[in-house]
């Protein structure tokens, strides 16, 4: 774009302010962390209670990287792995 770096930080700094960018966030490569292999698995819940408490024992398991609360009763689980066979035996646990 041919800007300079000046520029750009001004511009950015002008951004934050106005909310524009709210946040910065850290993605992590899993693939440098041996674990090139990222799964979603949808949910139901038979309602909002078991749900949430689902979510709730999901936020220590092994292998999960996202957990993506949606309304209602259903969520999102986000599964990384080294191999289709871990993850076939992560979301196997996940799903009982």
């Amino acid at each position: 774009m041919g800007l300079d770096e000046k520029t750009v930080r001004l511009r950015i700094r002008k951004m934050e302010r106005e909310g524009f960018i709210q946040y910065y966030q850290a993605i992590p490569n899993l693939r440098l962390l041996g674990q090139p292999l990222a799964y979603l698995c949808n949910f139901q819940a038979t309602n909002v209670t078991t749900k949430k408490r689902a979510i709730d024992s999901l936020c220590e398991a092994d292998g999960i990287i996202d957990i993506a609360d949606y309304l209602g009763e259903s969520f999102g689980v986000t599964v990384s792995a080294a191999s289709e066979e871990d993850a076939q035996q992560t979301m196997a646990k996940l799903a009982k």
